[in-house]
């Protein structure tokens, strides 16, 4: 859409507040900008380097890398691309390795970048002032008059906007003015973690890695490690538990010894390699959480249209991270809001959020049951077969170079456990 085909007659003289930092809130907030919106973000960290940004994003060509191109961002995000990240590395749990594929740049249309970089490109695009740190968002007051929504902040702050979008993730304050739906337990337990200098403590797996991931998979349990721009390498473990396992185990308050010791019984049949790898990780902090999923239960009957209020990101519709298509979600969702709430055939906020929420229900349904399809293959005994078929690139999906790259790693495999 070019500048000419922008209309503000929806949001002029309005003040817009955006409540959360990720993906979809900063996103969102630079492409209002770019319309001509007063807008401003609120995020709860106290500033820019507050909080490490975890592992990295694949960027997807038809969603999260149109929102980057719009927002006039496109040829910073190349600048910052990871080299090598296309690099995917299968291994089961004898460490051996089941499939490798090299980045091939050719046919790689989701190019990985770092979260934190990411985000700092967005930071840089915008007015200054534009994001309102350490705003930690405690309550809202919708006053029924019209006059304004209420902000009410940690710390007694307090703001008031004339249009609100929830962008604060999956354990939102805001979602319930206009749904009811909230987050399922998806059955996942994760963990992740972050080693510093992987090279030198786990050079195996740094070697797996090899600049990009490695995907460990056995028993319906599921090992990866993530390469990050600076050297250091995210980990992360998942498995299947029951809702109430990470609690009663004591995990959720993110104890590394508690931690460490789950993980090495958890994993206790696989190669030693593995165990070392657990050692080193848990030596960092800790974030233990129940994966959550709202995308796939969401749908046009069980949301409303609030002209003063929608959502973008986790906040509107939380997946576990197995397909790649959260943050490229959150990111078409703010493309997709911008649109519609500049757009000249829309006459009343009613119908700009009408039509947002319709369009963006129905994709994330769709990307919700892709990425519980992938949750479920990924904790299967077909795990590595499935994963593998799910990576390879559009040119490559055919049986005869499938059966090739799993030959002799299964002879290996029978071999180890003999």
């Amino acid at each position: 859409m070019s500048n000419s085909q922008y209309s503000d007659h929806l949001i002029k003289d309005k003040k817009i507040g955006i409540v959360g930092g990720g993906p979809a809130g900063i996103v969102l907030t630079r492409l209002l900008q770019q319309r001509g919106a007063n807008v401003k973000l609120y995020e709860r960290d106290i500033d820019r380097t507050a909080r490490v940004q975890g592992g990295s994003l694949d960027i997807h060509d038809d969603s999260g890398q149109l929102a980057i191109k719009d927002a006039g961002v496109y040829d910073e995000f190349l600048k910052k691309i990871r080299p090598g990240g296309g690099h995917h590395s299968v291994v089961d749990k004898y460490a051996v390795v089941q499939f490798l594929m090299p980045d091939l740049k050719c046919f790689n249309s989701r190019p990985e970048i770092d979260r934190g970089d990411l985000r700092e490109i967005f930071i840089d695009s915008l007015e200054p002032d534009t994001v309102m740190w350490n705003h930690h968002l405690q309550d809202v007051i919708m006053n029924e008059d019209n006059s304004g929504i209420l902000l009410k902040f940690k710390g007694g702050k307090e703001e008031v906007v004339d249009f609100l979008v929830g962008a604060d993730g999956y354990a939102s304050k805001i979602r319930p003015f206009v749904t009811n739906v909230e987050p399922i337990y998806s059955g996942i337990l994760f963990i992740q973690t972050e080693i510093d200098n992987p090279k030198e403590v786990c050079p195996t797996v740094y070697s797996w890695v090899n600049g990009g991931n490695m995907f460990g998979l056995s028993d319906g349990k599921f090992v990866a490690a993530q390469q990050k721009t600076s050297g250091s390498m995210v980990v992360y473990f998942s498995s299947r538990k029951d809702e109430n396992f990470a609690k009663e185990s004591n995990l959720l308050g993110n104890d590394r010894e508690l931690v460490r010791q789950y993980l090495l019984k958890e994993y206790s049949d696989w190669d030693p390699v593995f165990l070392d790898l657990i050692k080193e990780a848990t030596k960092a902090p800790v974030t233990v959480r129940n994966l959550s999923d709202t995308a796939r239960f969401n749908n046009i009957n069980n949301w409303r249209v609030n002209s003063r209020v929608t959502l973008v990101g986790d906040c509107a519709h939380v997946m576990p991270p197995f397909a790649g298509d959260g943050a490229n979600m959150a990111m078409m969702d703010s493309l997709e809001l911008a649109r519609e709430l500049t757009s000249l055939s829309n006459k009343t906020m009613e119908e700009a959020i009408e039509n947002y929420q319709t369009k963006m229900l129905k994709r994330t349904k769709e990307s919700g049951n892709d990425t519980n399809k992938s949750l479920d293959d990924l904790h299967s005994p077909r795990a590595l077969e499935s994963f593998v078929s799910m990576i390879l690139p559009g040119p490559f999906k055919v049986y005869d170079l499938y059966v090739y790259y799993f030959k002799s790693s299964k002879q290996q495999t029978k071999e180890k456990e003999n």
